[in-house]
């Protein structure tokens, strides 16, 4: 069996079988089910396109697979496509993502990093505050600029006071570009 084909099983089983921490199973439609294989594609643009579609339908039986998708337990999925099911994830709301977009905030591929870091943003994730925050600090210099960005507008846009003094401080760092000193203002200004 290929590793597509264990993927594809793997994906489906997903849909059927909750575990303890899972809503119960949704029953797919014939045309939910085409778009959740269409995620395998190995055309970047046409995965894309079915993450698109999928995130469209609003419906609680897309979250499980872009979890999927965004962990890449096969390594199968292109960055890109990880990347934007990072960020329908949070379009769509899905605070069950929290902790899968907390760990791809780790990722080695700053596009999928900076759109989980943005998707935490969007579902106001507070427990990923700390994580965001040192993301912000960079004391090991492991964080790319882009990153850092993004993790600044997710505070922001979270809100929450536990980030004034982080972000203070990188406002008035005189040797931060002026993109992470703007952004760090910005995120000021929504506390």
């Amino acid at each position: 069996m290929s590793k597509k084909s264990n993927h594809r099983k793997s994906s489906a089983s997903h849909a059927s079988t909750p575990d303890a921490n899972e809503q119960p199973a949704v029953e797919l439609s014939p045309e939910m089910k085409a778009l959740i294989g269409r995620l395998q594609d190995s055309v970047v643009e046409r995965a894309v396109k079915a993450i698109e579609e999928l995130t469209a339908t609003n419906s609680p039986a897309a979250v499980l697979p872009l979890i999927e998708v965004v962990q890449n337990p096969d390594h199968v999925f292109h960055s890109v496509t990880r990347a934007t099911a990072a960020m329908a994830l949070g379009k769509l709301g899905c605070n069950e993502a929290v902790a899968t977009l907390t760990a791809a905030t780790q990722d080695s591929s700053f596009a999928v990093s900076s759109e989980a870091i943005l998707a935490l943003g969007e579902l106001r994730a507070k427990p990923a505050i700390g994580m965001l925050m040192t993301i912000v600090q960079n004391a090991n210099g492991f964080y790319s600029e882009i990153t850092r960005f993004a993790a600044l507008r997710a505070l922001g846009r979270i809100g929450d006071a536990a980030a004034r003094q982080i972000l203070a401080e990188t406002a008035g760092r005189t040797t931060e570009s002026a993109a992470i000193a703007t952004a760090a203002c910005e995120a000021l200004t929504n506390l």
